[in-house]
């Protein structure tokens, strides 16, 4: 049974940066501050369905009026001749990245009532938690670790009832779990308390069946970090990206293939870009590095990293052993921590954590075309939590509602347009 919920998510744009002692500086921060958030308010009432067309304001807020008046606010000729051009010029040489990403925001819109989110009423509820794994094994979905608990908790989706494992944990949160030879294998985790939370030293198994929790084999020293993308291919464990020491610093590109049959380790060329707080995908004969941010990034303040999040899509060909980036398909909105799986040869990403909230933002990529499409928001915006695919429907489970530390219970389950106009 589903029970339906709404929600309403602000986007407007900070304008902290319109306030600049430097009046060349203040103008073009704020033109470029008052345009993203003109499109931004555009966009939502141009594309977005009725209730949140309802909500949408077509006109900037106050703090964009004041911003622009205060930069035009110049008596000098001379210097507002200045102004103008380094107006002119910043907006003309804008990032390249950025410009793309605003493009894809904008093609994505239209397709904003694809699919639907429902959140599941479910019999029990598994102790709430963030920066945890929600991972399915033989049609049953475990969730293990995360930084509020050291308790299994299994779902059933056919029933959908909770029940409790009787082995417990380690501490360890900050990680994406896989499936191999019908046990769970974490290889890439952190542990301890925030912010200098060290990386595990092992790899961690969970036996299902058993229900045992053994020590794998030992990562190589220099290698262990936690919040890296985990996938597996053709029997080996890929593990890209991620941060030696919490959320300190060591935000790195590494990827490594590890062999469980043998405990081997082989080091791989590194990732285009450094990234941590994303999980990873595998489509086809390709390795996908979606979302995440530098958590090593403390400047001016620690916290920074927050805004720190990384766009790019970079991908990692088994075949031709070499990686590349998606230069014209950038994730449409930066967050990290977000829920991604693969589902009929297409990428559904979707929450994650910004510099100021948990988003409820869905996108689907189509790898053939490289090419962005919106879907339907989740009910409640969340990230640090990992989403399973079971009879062609998307569940995830818990995370944090906010950025920063939270903890959510419920369960919410995405349906094709298909099946959700039914």
């Amino acid at each position: 049974m589903f029970t339906q919920t709404t929600q309403n998510q602000s986007s407007d744009e900070s304008l902290s940066s319109c306030h600049d002692d430097v009046p060349e500086r203040r103008l073009a921060r704020c033109g470029r501050a008052a345009l993203h958030q003109l499109s931004a308010k555009w966009r939502l009432i141009q594309h977005d369905s009725s209730d949140q067309r309802e909500r949408a304001n077509a006109t900037p807020s106050g703090s964009s009026l004041r911003c622009g008046r205060a930069a035009l606010r110049f008596s000098r000729p001379l210097v507002s001749v200045v102004c103008l051009f380094v107006f002119g010029f910043t907006v003309s040489t804008w990032d390249r990245r950025t410009l793309a990403n605003d493009d894809a925001v904008v093609d994505a819109n239209s397709a904003v009532s694809t699919g639907r989110w429902q959140t599941l009423e479910t019999k029990g509820k598994p102790t709430a938690r963030h920066e945890t794994t929600f991972v399915n094994h033989d049609g049953k979905f475990y969730l293990i670790g995360g930084r509020e608990s050291r308790q299994i908790d299994r779902f059933d989706p056919d029933s959908s009832v909770w029940d409790t494992m009787s082995v417990t944990t380690p501490l360890i949160h900050h990680f994406q779990s896989v499936v191999w030879n019908n046990k769970i294998y974490i290889v890439g985790a952190m542990t301890g308390k925030y912010p200098k939370e060290p990386p595990m030293e092992n790899v961690q198994i969970y036996d299902p069946i058993s229900d045992a929790w053994t020590i794998g084999d030992p990562i190589p020293e220099d290698r262990r970090r936690g919040g890296a993308g985990t996938a597996i291919y053709n029997g080996k464990i890929y593990m890209a990206c991620g941060i030696t020491l919490g959320h300190t610093s060591g935000t790195n590109n590494w990827f490594d293939e590890y062999d469980p049959a043998t405990g081997q380790w082989k080091r791989l060329p590194d990732a285009p870009h450094i990234r941590d707080h994303f999980h990873a995908v595998v489509v086809g004969d390709k390795f996908y590095c979606i979302g995440g941010r530098n958590t090593s990034l403390h400047t001016p303040q620690f916290g920074a990293f927050f805004g720190a999040t990384e766009t790019a899509v970079d991908v990692y060909d088994f075949q031709s052993g070499t990686w590349s980036t998606l230069e014209d398909a950038p994730l449409p909105i930066g967050t990290a921590a977000g829920g991604v799986v693969a589902i009929a040869g297409k990428i559904i990403y979707f929450g994650g954590e910004t510099a100021e909230t948990a988003v409820a933002n869905s996108w689907m990529l189509d790898p053939e075309t490289a090419s962005w499409t919106r879907l339907a928001n989740m009910q409640q915006g969340r990230h640090g939590s990992q989403a399973v695919v079971h009879n062609g429907r998307i569940y995830i489970a818990c995370g944090s509602p906010k950025r920063g530390g939270g903890t959510l219970s419920g369960v919410e389950v995405f349906s094709p347009s298909s099946e959700s106009k039914k």
